[in-house]
């Protein structure tokens, strides 16, 4: 954990954890996770409020982060994808259904999904409607015309595109995810085009219907990365896909506040303010930068936002209903 600053590590909630019978097996940049010895079929993925900035770990919190990114996970994966294969099992104080020995204190229990443990490919994508920030300065340098997309010269930032774009990221030995082409990505997943069709189905149609969705709450997803992995049967002969990480939560998706009396959204919101910031800072030249803290106490707030706008809900009483804590 050395890309961990010690002031942030999950000490605690592993110890804790660790002594209600699970393994601690992975940590991540923003997630812990877990096994249990009986259920070797299903994962526990706890979410902090840890802060991470283009790929680097701060050493400081977003208070509320992994709360409101568990419940904006549950809210895309329960509510609106159900009808969709994804990884979802169970969440809140359904969690000691299946874990009776899980401990029962909401602020576990509200940052915690139980997951289908399915085996993943090197292979995330992302899906552009607009270019904005990153993904429009590639655009001027000519980055997505290079990968073959044939798109307009004169657009402008945060405009919409003509078709939402597809782009395979696959992860390099070195550990880093870079963009590549169609083929590309066929080629890492073994030659098997059928599950490199079915992920760029899948991606461009949960895209579409989750931008339909925001755009009646007056917000608008410039762009989304989404995971997917495989399930094969013993036999090794059939296999499913299943939507699987972070679903649509300002970790993995650029959200605009969207005014439809304008033609170009630009109002960025939460964790790409981040991003900006680190740029400015020239944080990867120095990462011991760290935000003020009221700037990072108004992006914290973005998530309960994000949340209430589109649940049309309260996150208390979304808290309630949904997820069985907050009582």
């Amino acid at each position: 954990m050395s890309f961990l600053p010690e002031e942030v590590r999950a000490t605690e909630v592993i110890g804790k954890l660790e002594d209600a019978g699970f393994k601690h097996i992975h940590t991540g940049k923003t997630t812990e996770v877990f096994a249990h010895p009986l259920e070797l079929d299903l994962l526990v993925l706890y979410s902090t409020d840890r802060c991470v900035v283009d790929g680097i770990v701060l050493g400081e919190f977003l208070q509320g982060r992994g709360l409101f990114n568990t419940a904006l996970n549950i809210y895309w994966l329960k509510r609106i994808f159900h009808d969709w294969k994804n990884h979802f099992v169970a969440s809140g104080s359904a969690i000691r259904r299946i874990f009776p020995s899980f401990p029962s204190d909401d602020e576990m229990l509200g940052r915690c999904l139980v997951v289908r443990r399915v085996e993943m490919p090197r292979i995330r994508v992302v899906v552009h409607g607009n270019f904005v920030g990153n993904s429009f300065d590639a655009y001027k340098d000519g980055f997505w015309q290079r990968l073959g997309y044939n798109l307009p010269s004169n657009l402008k930032e945060g405009a919409k595109l003509s078709r939402n774009i597809f782009v395979p990221l696959i992860k390099s030995s070195e550990g880093v995810y870079k963009e590549a082409s169609f083929e590309a990505m066929v080629i890492s997943l073994g030659g098997l085009r059928t599950i490199a069709m079915q992920i760029k189905k899948l991606s461009l149609g949960i895209f579409k219907r989750a931008n339909d969705i925001t755009r009646t709450r007056n917000v608008l997803i410039a762009n989304a990365k989404f995971e997917f992995g495989v399930w094969y049967n013993e036999e090794g002969d059939y296999w499913e896909l299943f939507l699987t990480g972070q679903v649509l939560t300002p970790r993995t998706a650029l959200f605009l506040r969207y005014n439809p009396k304008k033609e170009i959204p630009l109002e960025v919101c939460g964790e790409q303010a981040l991003i900006d910031w680190g740029g400015q800072v020239k944080l990867k030249a120095d990462p011991s930068h760290c935000p003020p803290r009221k700037f990072l106490e108004q992006k914290s707030d973005w998530y309960r936002i994000l949340l209430e706008r589109l649940s049309g809900e309260e996150a208390e009483k979304f808290f309630r209903f949904e997820m069985g804590i907050g009582k």
